[in-house]
């Protein structure tokens, strides 16, 4: 999908988000395979800057390689993040009423248009 350091930083701030809502801030994060491996490294430092809320200064020489300068996701990545959105609304269904709704807020404020 060519996600940048900046989208990987930006999706472990609203997965914090989340778990600090609907449980407690307790998370697992785990890191699967098949990233191009000269990037890995400032993907994972972006994660983890992200997940502890502190820079670590370390300057991302490749961080706009294969990025939208706009930020606007292609039609394939749009895609991608529907399916994610419309897999967690379903997934919802066990949580608690209010832990839905703040789902559904955060959902509906970043969701990317059709």
């Amino acid at each position: 999908m060519c996600l940048g350091s900046n989208a990987f930083a930006w999706m472990m701030s609203e997965v914090r988000d989340l778990a600090n809502c609907i449980c407690n801030g307790r998370l697992v994060v785990t890191q699967e395979g098949g990233y191009e491996e000269s990037s890995v490294p400032f993907h994972a430092l972006a994660t983890i800057e992200a997940f502890s809320e502190d820079k670590s200064g370390f300057d991302n020489p490749i961080a706009h390689y294969g990025a939208d300068p706009d930020g606007i996701p292609s039609p394939d990545q749009a895609a991608a993040l529907q399916k994610a959105s419309d897999t967690l609304i379903n997934m919802s269904q066990f949580w608690p009423k209010s832990d839905q709704d703040i789902l559904r807020g955060r959902l509906n404020s970043v969701r990317p248009a059709r």
